[in-house]
């Protein structure tokens, strides 16, 4: 009888455990919970007491000041794009949550800035950050059990850090700093298209040759500063298109090649 009453016990603690290990792997593998994007999301606008050129020379200078290199400088259009640059997510971002816990750590950033001539000897900038990720969940032994690569919603910090800069930058703007900023736009102009984020890699065989000088050669023309295949290239880097979806966006573009 004794044998009988310990059956049905043992099926309930076999049972218990079963549906334990089913709830583990069910919520290891749940998807993110991804944040509301919206594309003027954090979005800042503010009017500086100097005429397009200036303006557009302290928009540049105030990017740089935070640290982000330039990806487009196109002075005439009085836009400017930055290259990616990680950033703490707590308090910049909101990159959604897992199992209802908000994920942190770091994420890709980059800087988008126009300027404009609103007025004799008054400008208007407008900054926008843009902020990508990608969050790997683990289960209970450590294996990744989902992998997203997905964008990120500002929180304004960012964007207000940069109008501090830009607003003291204007205030104390002279003839001196002008020339000097000119200079660094026109060094960034001639070097571009920028260089992809830093990566750690493997060290590789050494290539032939031939493969050598065709890593090295020049892009084609219609490649070098457009300013279309420059946002592309750093929305793939930031992980928001695929390699596939790159490919494909590229040759709408017309355009082949890496």
């Amino acid at each position: 009888m004794s044998v009988f009453r310990a059956i049905p016990y043992r099926l309930v603690v076999v049972s218990a455990l079963l549906g334990a290990m089913a709830l583990i792997g069910a919520c290891a593998f749940a998807p993110v919970d991804r944040p509301v994007v919206d594309a003027n999301q954090g979005s800042q606008q503010r009017a500086i007491n100097l005429p397009a050129g200036p303006a557009f020379e302290v928009a540049v200078l105030a990017a740089k000041s935070m640290g982000y290199d330039l990806l487009v400088s196109n002075k005439a259009g009085g836009h400017v794009k930055t290259n990616i640059k990680a950033m703490p997510i707590q308090g910049n971002a909101n990159c959604g949550a897992w199992h209802g816990v908000p994920i942190k750590g770091m994420a890709s950033s980059a800087l988008e800035i126009k300027v404009a001539e609103v007025g004799q000897n008054r400008s208007m900038v407008t900054v926008w950050a843009l902020w990508g990720t990608r969050f790997q969940g683990r289960n209970v032994y450590g294996m990744v059990t989902r992998d997203e690569s997905y964008r990120c919603a500002s929180l304004g910090a960012l964007e207000s850090n940069y109008m501090e800069v830009l607003t003291r930058l204007a205030k104390n703007w002279s003839p001196r700093e002008e020339k000097q900023a000119e200079k660094a736009v026109k060094d960034t102009e001639a070097a571009q298209p920028a260089a992809p984020a830093k990566t750690t890699v493997k060290p590789q065989p050494q290539a032939t040759a031939a493969a050598q000088d065709a890593s090295t050669a020049a892009p084609p023309a219609e490649e070098v500063d457009n300013p279309k295949l420059q946002k592309l290239k750093m929305l793939k880097t930031m992980g928001l298109l695929s390699d596939q979806e790159f490919e494909q966006e590229k040759a709408k573009l017309g355009l082949s090649g890496n």
